[in-house]
Parts: C-alpha cells; structure tokens; sequence
C-alpha cells in the first residue's frame, strides 16, 4: 500500500493577551489603492467639519432652553425681515405689532406649502397651539438626536414642515386626535390613550396633557398625585391612562380645557 502524503507543518499559533485589541492597520493598507488626500484637501475637510460643529453647537445652544411653556412664547429670528422687510411691523417694531408680524410671516411661509387661500382661512388659535407644540417637539429632538438629525431640525423650515402635515392631516384627511376627539363628544373620556406630560402646577398637582395635537389640563386622583409628589412624574413622562372623566371644559392653549380624573398606571417616556 501506498502511504498517505505528509501532512502540512501547523502554522504557528499567535499568542495573544486576553482583550488585547487587533493590530492596527496603517492608513495606506486602508485607502488601498486609493490616492491620499492632499494636505490643503485634508486642511478643507477639516474646516468643513469645524464649521458644521460650530452650527450644531449653536442649534443645540438654542434648543436647549426651550422648554414645554417657552415654545408658546419662541420665535425664530429672521422670519419677519425675511418675509415682510416691507411691512412697517418688520422694522424696529415691539410688543403686539411684532407678534402680529411674525404670525404674517409664518402664514407667508406655510402658503408655499399647502397654498395662500388655505394659510389665510387658517385660525390664529390654531396656528399658535400647533406652533407651540411644534416647537417643544423639535427643540427636544433636537437636544436627544443632535448627531443623527444635525442642524436643520430645530429650524423654521422643520415647524412649516410639521404645519403644513398637520394641516393636511386634520383639514384635508380629517383625521382627529384622541382630545380633538373627547372635546367633541366621539369618544367618551374614559376611552384608554397615551398622553404626555407637559406642564406640571405645583400647587394642586394638575397636569397639562398632550396627544401631541391637542392639550388639556387634568386633576389627577389620589394615586397619581402621590407619584407626583414623589417626583416620579414630570414634564415629559407619559401616561397610560383609562377611566377618565370629565369635570368641566372652557377654552384652553390647546382648544379645550378640562379637568380629567384618571385611574391607569404611568411610564416612564421622552
């Protein structure tokens, strides 16, 4: 019989300390075939890049103070010049006349998007309950994903944008929120839903609670007020409630305002 031909030599093995990271490739034996990048191309991309961070750093600054009472009172700066530079309320103009101006301006900006006759026929109430919470929204996800959305979240372009799906939404494709809905007596209060914190009154515990759409303030009952008072409900947190009930309505930021005792349990949101 014809013996077997020899095995190959093992290769030697490597021996390594445990965690010890792998070794690192030079910058050539990445690129590979690649030409490297000159040094005034390198000097250009670094400058690039400093200038995006020095506009995100300056986004982030701005959205940082924005909290869930301040949007109602936030305004872009620039949009009146920009828009109404031939208004006397564009120039130098304080108080009542620049808001009023502002207004003019966003609903100059939000006919390009879903036409003049539908900006114009718009109610201010509307325009100034949904531009708050517009404003909240972006602002916080601008201060949680400032890396994934970069700088042109938190902008005027982002509230048009959110505007004028809102309008279509509610105007066009007649959809309605879960408050759009128990303010108009569809559904029942005690229907179970999702709601967001966003404001907190100190002195009797109320919570104003938002679908995102909509707001309303509601009196929580004995079990919710002690979470409350523990601090483990807060501007921000959501909650699942069920059973509510309504007390009493009148007008409010959001539309409606109405006191609301709910019995469900609450988690912890954004």
């Amino acid at each position: 019989p014809v013996p077997p031909p020899p095995l190959p030599p093992p290769a030697p093995a490597t021996v390594s300390a445990p965690g010890a990271a792998p070794p690192r490739k030079s910058l050539r034996q990445l690129l590979g075939d690649r030409e490297l990048p000159s040094p005034r191309e390198l000097a250009r991309r670094r400058e690039l890049a400093q200038r995006d961070c020095t506009a995100l750093d300056s986004t982030l600054v701005e959205a940082g103070g924005v909290t869930s009472r301040s949007a109602a009172s936030y305004r872009f700066a620039g949009v009146v010049a920009d828009r109404c530079s031939g208004e006397a309320a564009a120039e130098g103009a304080s108080g009542p006349d620049a808001d009023a101006a502002y207004w003019r301006a966003l609903r100059v900006l939000l006919g390009a998007e879903i036409g003049e006759r539908a900006a114009s026929e718009l109610e201010l109430d509307w325009l100034q309950s949904h531009h708050r919470l517009v404003v909240w929204k972006l602002a916080s996800q601008q201060r949680c994903l400032a890396r994934a959305l970069g700088g042109g979240g938190f902008s005027v372009a982002g509230v048009v944008g959110q505007l004028a799906h809102r309008h279509r939404r509610e105007r066009v494709q007649r959809h309605r929120s879960v408050l759009s809905r128990i303010e108009d007596g569809t559904d029942p209060p005690s229907v179970g839903m999702v709601l967001c914190v966003a404001a907190v009154r100190c002195e009797d515990g109320a919570l104003e609670l938002t679908d995102g759409w909509r707001c309303l303030w509601a009196a929580p009952d004995a079990h919710l007020l002690r979470q409350i008072r523990k601090g483990r409900v807060a501007v921000g947190t959501k909650l699942r409630l069920s059973g509510c009930g309504l007390t009493s309505e009148g007008e409010g930021e959001g539309g409606g305002e109405g006191g609301g005792k709910g019995g469900g349990g609450g988690g912890q949101g954004g």
